[in-house]
């Protein structure tokens, strides 16, 4: 990617995959501006918590997010294995997460004298 800076992700859902960003970057969600009656938009400032959830970030597999901040982004299916520096990534706004796993449970069982772990 170019220059540092802001940058607004417009379609979905959006591949990062191996992508390589050389400087910090922000991914951030732009809303539809809003237009009144008489034609005209309402100022962006009056509503800054503005989220868009249809901008989804589909994957960041490989890439580096040391310098990497992620805004106003649905992340419910976002692939974030092999991202390099996931630590040192910075979420903003309303980021939205897909649920944890169910727990496994795991039983042990001894079957004709040969113990056997299994999930269930």
């Amino acid at each position: 990617m170019g220059r540092s800076g802001t940058y607004g992700a417009f379609a979905t859902p959006v591949d990062f995959a191996h992508a390589v960003f050389e400087y910090p970057l922000t991914i951030a969600a732009e809303a539809d501006p809003l237009v009144l009656a008489n034609g005209l938009q309402l100022a962006e400032d009056l509503c800054p918590s503005a989220y868009d959830p249809g901008v989804r970030v589909a994957s960041l597999r490989g890439v580096d997010a040391a310098h990497l901040v992620l805004a106003d982004l649905d992340l419910w299916e976002c692939l974030f294995a092999g991202t390099v520096h996931l630590d040192q990534l910075r979420l903003e706004g309303a980021c939205t997460f897909n649920t944890a796993p169910p727990a496994v449970h795991w039983r042990r069982w001894l079957i004709s004298g040969v113990e056997r772990v299994t999930g269930m």
